[in-house]
């Protein structure tokens, strides 16, 4: 559901003639439009109106109506003439001022639309209709805050307003307030049962707050009541991905991109969940992400303008950031130590955060920059003209192709020189992003022809870890008090395949005293749990070798670690900040890196920490090596005790080496690009 073209009540209020008009001949002539107008007849309507402006152009009804029929008609610039001059004649009629606010909108005249609107709800504060519209304009804008203000007086005003409700309810979730925007979701589809957009809306709010099973359900009721809804597909795909039913979301995918090939969130997905699935080489995994490019990007970056940045490869720069994740999330947990750690001399840096709800990391973050830049809900336009206005030498992506990415600010090229790395799983494939940030563990010699970047190494690792300070203490090793070893997997489910279940149950026969804990937000629902035991039941696993645990509070799931011996890593998407917490909780961490750089974040991090020895180089390794360390109660023993220390003192977590490391990249990289312009 998107906003409604002409607003509930528009019509009836244009249609008026007002009252005292001269002449019985003109206000036969004006109700005779209105008659047209309301039987649809807008030709007719029109070519009535626009005889009687031409005798009277002054009057205020006959520019309001030919106004309101021009923006039906698609033609919002005539519209906005039109009801300017029926605005100074009338200039306190706020049913003129709330349609001219509605086609200057439309026309894309952001700013004048809300002073028209604003002055609307300024003459007449009851007038539900203006509350909707410069809500609409606000929300537009970013301005979230004042969009949900205006909404919510609309519905003050008209309880029965579906559509406020549904908007209102699209920016709650914005802003990170699921709940409430859960209770509007419901109320709309309570004014409007059987609305496919409102059943997905609600549906998309139950993923955020973990309620997958019923979030499920609603997508369904949408497909089932509008089985052409793409973006109902895509978040279908969505739920069921979590679920750990990954070749069922691809396929979902790949039908929402049949109905809309424009579905730029569709097309990103569709290419996590090839990361997901094993039978991809890097070529294929580059050639989608370059058909990314080619169906979205491509066509901004051709007409993207040249740089104006000052050319001096010593000067100060300017570097920008860009992410929806500044929040207790991996990339919030990575990045975190990088902008702590920046040299301000030599470098200025700026946040563009999509953050909808805020934590006390985001605040940590925030407070660690002199330039914190609010992007929610702004267009793709706005926040390149914003980067562009903040003369950014060098952008940073930090998300790649997951949720929340804002690729397309990168492909309309608002800096002279873009990166990506710290948050993504692969190449962009964008021919505007420049560089790649990686190491040798991730993308080895050899590799450079998967990415369509330019990839550069840091010798430490491209992650640094900053765990947080209420992490629970080293827990005794589990198995010294139970005499068996509980392996664990803290990995989202989307990342274990039949494949992963295939080789774990392996390591479970041969250690057949084993048990296995899997947890994550998923493994909430019933639905999930039963799916990864009949997974399980199918390799001869039974349910009672298994413990299958939802989300938690992060400090209580860092605590369940307490209850893992041996952490085993999924392929062939691997497992990032969670290897490096698992390591720091004291859990020693198997791995099976691939061919595919979201397969070798364990890789990496276990490089880093010195502990190779735990990378396998098959799956008969991996296997072995997992077998080997649970038979190995001293060893294991002696990794708990000193695994925390042994991270500690690691360059994963010396964010002070890692931030100077960047900044060297950051200035070969901007000299490279100063010496192309001489």
């Amino acid at each position: 559901m998107g906003p409604p073209k002409l607003n509930r009540g528009q019509r009836r209020r244009a249609a008026k003639s007002s009252a005292g008009q001269a002449g019985g001949e003109f206000q036969f002539a004006f109700a005779n439009a209105v008659e047209h107008y309301r039987a649809g007849r807008l030709g007719e309507a029109q070519a009535i109106l626009k005889k009687l402006q031409r005798r009277n152009p002054g009057n205020a009804d006959v520019g309001h109506l030919l106004g309101v029929i021009a923006l039906q008609s698609g033609r919002p610039g005539d519209a906005v003439s039109a009801l300017r001059k029926a605005a100074r004649a009338d200039p306190d009629s706020a049913p003129i001022l709330n349609v001219l606010g509605s086609a200057l909108r439309r026309d894309n005249r952001l700013d004048a639309a809300a002073e028209a609107l604003g002055r609307a709800v300024t003459v007449d504060p009851g007038f539900a209709d203006a509350h909707y519209n410069l809500a609409n304009v606000f929300k537009d804008l970013g301005r979230l805050d004042e969009a949900g203000a205006h909404y919510g007086q609309a519905i003050s005003l008209d309880p029965g307003f579906a559509d406020a409700h549904f908007n209102l309810a699209q920016v709650l979730r914005w802003l990170g307030q699921a709940e409430p925007a859960a209770d509007h979701y419901e109320q709309a589809l309570t004014l409007e049962p059987g609305k496919a957009d409102i059943h997905n809306g609600l549906g998309v709010v139950l993923v955020d707050m973990a309620r997958t099973e019923a979030a499920e359900a609603q997508f369904r009721k949408a497909l089932a009541l509008d089985p052409g809804l793409a973006e109902a597909h895509t978040n279908l795909a969505g739920v069921v991905a979590q679920q750990g039913r990954v070749a069922e979301a691809f396929e979902l995918l790949k039908r929402a991109l049949e109905l809309d090939p424009g579905l730029v969130g569709a097309h990103s997905n569709l290419i996590y969940c090839q990361h997901d699935m094993p039978g991809y080489s890097g070529t294929a995994l580059l050639a989608e992400a370059r058909e990314w490019d080619r169906r979205h990007g491509r066509p901004f970056t051709a007409k993207a303008e040249p740089h104006g940045n000052d050319p001096d490869p010593d000067r100060r720069l300017r570097i920008g950031y860009v992410s929806a994740d500044f929040r207790t999330h991996p990339v919030g947990h990575f990045f975190a130590p990088v902008i702590a750690n920046h040299d301000g001399d030599g470098f200025e840096t700026f946040c563009y955060s999509g953050v909808g709800r805020a934590d006390a990391l985001t605040e940590q973050i925030k407070d660690s920059t002199a330039n914190w830049r609010d992007i929610v809900g702004a267009d793709d336009d706005s926040v390149a003209d914003l980067i562009r206005g903040d003369r950014i030498d060098i952008l940073v992506d930090l998300a790649g192709h997951t949720d929340g990415n804002r690729l397309l600010v990168f492909a309309r090229k608002p800096a002279p020189v873009q990166v990506t790395g710290g948050g993504t799983f692969g190449t962009s494939g964008l021919d505007a992003m420049d560089y790649m940030i990686s190491d040798e563990a991730s993308t080895p010699d050899g590799s450079e022809g998967e990415y369509s970047e330019t990839v550069v190494r840091l010798a430490t690792g491209c992650w640094c870890y900053r765990p947080p300070v209420y992490a629970p203490p080293v827990a005794p090793l589990p198995a010294s008090e139970r005499n068996f070893v509980t392996f664990g997997c803290f990995n989202g489910l989307a990342k274990v395949g039949t494949d992963v279940v295939a080789l774990w149950a392996r390591i479970l026969e041969t250690v057949p005293t084993a048990r296995l804990v899997m947890r994550t937000t998923a493994l909430g629902d019933e639905a999930a749990r039963a799916h990864f035991e009949t997974l399980f039941a199918a390799e001869g696993i039974g349910s009672e070798r298994l413990t299958l645990g939802g989300g938690a509070p992060h400090e209580e799931f860092l605590g369940a670690y307490a209850d893992i011996d041996i952490a085993l890593d999924s392929f062939p998407f691997s497992g990032g900040l969670t290897t490096l917490e698992a390591l720091w909780m004291g859990v020693p961490v198997i791995t099976a890196p691939g061919d595919r750089f979201c397969s070798r974040h364990a890789a990496s991090h276990l490089t880093n920490v010195g502990l190779s020895e735990f990378i396998a180089g098959s799956p008969a390794a991996y296997v072995e090596a997992a077998a080997g360390l649970a038979n190995d109660r001293p060893r294991l023993e002696a990794l708990r005790a000193s695994l925390r220390q042994r991270v500690a003192a690691s360059p994963a977590c010396d964010g002070g080496t890692y931030a100077r490391n960047l900044e060297t990249v950051y200035r070969d990289i901007w000299q490279a690009w100063c010496a192309d312009r001489r």
